[in-house]
């Protein structure tokens, strides 16, 4: 560890945008001179003479005003944080304690000529004695007697199974990201993306570029938008951001609103997009591993505990096909929605642009205008969302060579799941009525897979639409 001399403290100032005066016989003497006066620390002397004990006191100081500040040393903020720093409620460092006992002359620690036992004094490495400590009795644990319990026995995990059996319990990808770490990550993934390029070069952002104050204000207003992505279980996300917000996001950045409500949507997008794709990742590992386990003869007991398949698992297995049944209509669902989402984009962009052809102002055409780009931007937000999930569910999409083989001799695309799930889960009966309900024009996947609010933005199209152009 380096020496806290005055090379020491003067490399702290200078990576804090400190500059030397001019005439100065050490470097940034007058300033360190200044600062350690501010904060009233005690000097060997009658005052700052830099020794090393000093510089000591002081950068121990800056730094501990600079945790409990909670924003680094400017020479801007100097003064405000000096004013922390000079607080009692600060606790006093071992430097000071040091300054102030050589001022007063006295040490503050014990004397030399008392002992420890055995007549031998023992010291530390700083030369100052160490006082004895009693040695604690351990005490007597009395055995712990477990009552005998009828426990069906279960066997040794193989060694080969250890990691399949962790991969089956936990996903093999972890627990879900923290809020911090889905917010760094949803900035990053929206600052890279097409849209923000795009929202720079329509805002003009390349004369105002944001700057992520270090300031614990603006930070702590961003994580809360990429917090919107953890959704506690049984929860709804939070779709949208507030007129409130996005005129705070403006204020804090220095940007126009337009702007500021352009990069709070893109945040709380991507931060859902991310716990959303972190969620799908365990739940895949885990349905994985589970099969592997089951193909081996082995099942995954709800508390964790590996057991030999018994006679009943085939049982088990249909309800597991079913259950991923209901996961491909999950799916499905998920993807229904975000159509209904792009929808209602194209459907904003389309009122938009009526809007700029019906403007008759100046100021009708500029409000126009500004709604047009909002609106082109979230429908390509939307489009990209929809098509990174449809590519999540081609991929999830994997059928065996034995399922595949009974879906070509049935004549059935893999691509089209619900008729592929309906053969290969409920059997060539309910095959049968699907079939008869498409001809009909009453498929679920085609009526009843939608959601009301993607039948509801389709209806409002349409109507706008024919409105628009008189049929």
């Amino acid at each position: 560890m380096a020496t806290p001399n005055a090379s020491s403290i003067v490399d702290f100032l200078k990576k804090r945008g400190f500059v030397p005066e001019q005439g100065e016989r050490f470097p940034l003497f007058s300033q360190r001179k200044r600062i350690f006066e501010q904060l009233n620390l005690p000097a060997e002397g009658t005052e700052f003479r830099g020794t090393a004990q000093e510089n000591l006191a002081l950068l121990s100081r800056l730094g501990q005003s600079e945790r409990e500040a909670g924003i680094g040393i400017t020479p801007e903020n100097l003064l405000d944080i000096t004013r922390v720093g000079a607080q009692p409620t600060l606790a006093t460092t071992e430097a000071e304690r040091i300054l102030t006992a050589r001022r007063e002359g006295t040490t503050g620690e014990t004397p030399i000529g008392e002992l420890l036992p055995g007549g031998i004094p023992q010291f530390d490495p700083q030369g100052r004695p160490i006082q004895p400590t009693a040695t604690p009795t351990p005490a007597v644990i009395p055995p712990v007697t477990q009552e005998p319990r009828d426990i069906q026995e279960t066997p040794t995990i193989p060694e080969g199974l250890r990691s399949l059996v962790e991969t089956a319990r936990t996903g093999g990808v972890g627990e879900l990201p923290t809020s911090e770490q889905v917010a760094t990550q949803a900035l990053e993934m929206f600052t890279g993306g097409t849209a923000f390029a795009f929202a720079q070069e329509e805002t003009g952002a390349a004369r105002a570029q944001v700057r992520l104050q270090a300031e614990r204000e603006t930070q702590e207003f961003i994580r809360a938008i990429g917090r919107r992505g953890l959704v506690p279980q049984g929860g709804t996300a939070i779709r949208g951001v507030s007129t409130i917000e996005v005129d705070k996001l403006a204020s804090l950045l220095g940007v126009d609103r337009r702007f500021a409500k352009i990069i709070a949507t893109g945040l709380q997008t991507a931060a859902q997009d991310l716990v959303r794709e972190a969620k799908q990742e365990i739940k895949t590992g885990k349905q994985e591993a589970t099969q592997a386990l089951g193909q081996l003869g082995f099942i995954l007991a709800p508390d964790g505990t590996l057991v030999q398949k018994p006679a009943e698992a085939r049982a088990q297995a249909t309800a597991a096909r079913a259950e991923e049944a209901g996961v491909r209509a999950e799916e499905a669902g998920i993807r229904a929605e975000e159509a209904g989402t792009r929808a209602q984009a194209a459907l904003e962009l389309s009122e938009a642009r009526f809007q700029l052809s019906s403007a008759k102002t100046v100021e009708d055409v500029r409000l126009a205008n500004e709604r047009l780009a909002i609106s082109q931007a979230n429908l390509e937000l939307a489009q990209q969302r929809e098509e990174r999930i449809a590519a999540q569910a081609e991929a999830t999409n994997v059928y065996t060579s034995t399922q595949q083989d009974k879906l070509r001799a049935f004549e059935i695309d893999p691509a089209d799941t619900e008729a592929a799930d309906t053969l290969l889960f409920k059997g060539e009966a309910e095959l049968k009525k699907l079939q008869q309900q498409r001809k009909a024009g009453l498929s679920p996947g085609i009526v009843g897979g939608a959601s009301d609010f993607a039948f509801d933005t389709f209806s409002k199209v349409w109507n706008f639409t024919g409105s628009f152009f008189g049929f």
